[in-house]
């Protein structure tokens, strides 16, 4: 069956039938779609990559400024308690019978105060 209704191209004289033909046909047809959909693709890449340069949402792990400061306070608050939990189990001992009543005294105002506010 002739592709182009001729049995051979008028300009260049390749024949125009026969089963390598349609084959031929059906790879420049397959070809262009190719190209089409390269180029297609390459429209979308620069497209994502303009927008990911330019205004995108920060990559998922980083943590904003405000986060940090939060943190660094919530840890250095953690150690200060921890250091005067240690201080006050060494020095304990030390501190005589009514030094120990005033602390536990002053232990007890502090967790009765604190009560409201953690409820």
């Amino acid at each position: 069956m002739p592709l182009s209704g001729q049995p051979a191209c008028a300009a260049c004289g390749l024949r125009l039938t026969g089963p390598d033909a349609v084959r031929l046909w059906q790879v420049d047809q397959r070809l262009a779609w190719l190209t089409g959909e390269r180029d297609q693709l390459r429209s979308e890449r620069a497209l994502l990559l303009a927008r990911l340069a330019h205004d995108g949402p920060p990559p998922q792990g980083e943590i904003s400024r405000r986060s940090t400061q939060d943190l660094l306070l919530v840890l250095g608050g953690v150690t200060l308690a921890l250091a005067a939990a240690v201080f006050a189990a060494v020095t304990y001992a030390s501190l005589g019978v009514l030094g120990q009543v005033l602390g536990m005294g002053a232990l007890t105002a502090l967790a009765v105060a604190a009560a409201p506010v953690a409820a």
